[in-house]
């Protein structure tokens, strides 16, 4: 039993290690290509803020069709749809929620991500606009994390910086309990791994760039071509560069690796809610197998509220006696006082 706790500590260790870096890689990747977040929506919310007060109402060459504003307050309300979606799948599946949901988030990245490089994008949707559509992706993800059996965030920082320094005060005054011992590990892995995603990331999409110049670009250098290409003196790519194709296939593994990391946290945590549960019996309307819980006879529901109403009485009027044994003897002790003042 020890054995298999240590194994489901380390494996919480990695889970959360893999989604804070998916997290960092996603955000860099999607900053530069919409200059907005997918998994960060207090970075959308401080540039909503941003455009309402600069750019106003009006439409930019950015969003192409609709205010500035309004593309940063989509991606928050496609984000809180996903959230909206897994609570209410939590409640038709409670043990296999991620699974469910792993191979359709894993598609829907992959196509969006082909469908990106193939260049072939919707009239009514710039492309801009497609990071609303991983908004809500990730938004499962991380209330998996949350709900789940991490029971945290893993695509901010703030929090486990805060919980870091609250620990080394603790240890450094021996009053940091064994439970906060336990969450040390995981805070640190995650503020670790949100930063080495976001370097991975950034590293990535700096190299997936062709350089300017024609006879230097791995695309159109054997086109004998001279001048600027990716982009040219007009801003415009040309056919032959690639970094488009390549910055856009960034996302590609993000897929796989979010399903394999959702079905195997279902695979590790089930156990343990299984584990658990004659301990929350109490408290759960069904048991293991799904089957309505037994139900109590009206005499027995009668015993058991009088038991109750029973137990609070007597604790009520013990601490009411205590009260009062405490005003009486403050009490005599003012008296006490008096007199012998006098």
């Amino acid at each position: 039993m020890a054995a298999e706790t240590v194994v489901r500590v380390r494996i919480r260790l990695v889970l959360a290690g893999i989604m804070a870096f998916m997290a960092g890689w996603v955000d860099v990747v999607c900053m530069s290509r919409y200059s907005a977040f997918a998994t960060m929506m207090t970075g959308n919310v401080l540039y909503l803020g941003r455009t309402i007060a600069v750019t106003g109402w009006q439409v930019t060459e950015k969003t192409e069709w609709l205010p500035e504003p309004i593309f940063y307050l989509s991606i928050i309300v496609a984000y809180v749809f996903g959230l909206i979606v897994h609570q209410a799948m939590e409640r038709r599946l409670p043990q296999w929620t991620a699974t469910a949901f792993a191979p359709v988030l894993a598609l829907g990245i992959m196509a969006l991500e082909l469908f990106e490089a193939s260049g072939s994008t919707a009239s009514f949707l710039p492309p801009r606009w497609n990071v609303m559509l991983l908004a809500p992706i990730f938004a499962v993800q991380a209330n998996v994390a949350l709900r789940g059996g991490l029971g945290t965030m893993t695509s901010m920082a703030t929090g486990h910086l805060h919980s870091l320094s609250n620990y080394l005060v603790q240890a450094c005054t021996g009053e940091l309990s064994v439970e906060n011992m336990k969450k040390v590990p995981v805070s640190a892995a995650i503020v670790v791994s949100l930063a080495l995603g976001a370097l991975m990331g950034a590293y990535a999409v700096h190299n997936a760039k062709d350089p300017p110049q024609c006879s230097l670009g791995t695309g159109c250098e054997h086109l004998g071509l001279s001048g600027n290409c990716c982009p040219t003196d007009d801003g415009a790519f040309l056919d032959c560069c690639r970094s488009s194709k390549r910055a856009h296939l960034l996302l590609l593994p993000v897929g796989p690796v979010l399903a394999l990391t959702l079905l195997t946290h279902d695979l590790m945590f089930l156990r343990k809610r299984q584990e658990d549960l004659p301990e929350d019996a109490v408290l759960s309307p069904r048991s293991a197998s799904g089957s309505e819980s037994p139900q109590l006879s009206s005499a027995q529901e009668l015993e058991l509220a009088s038991g109750s109403f029973s137990m609070c009485s007597q604790r009520s009027l013990s601490s009411l006696s205590l009260r009062l044994e405490e005003n009486i003897e403050d009490s005599s002790d003012r008296s006490t006082a008096r007199a012998m003042a006098d």
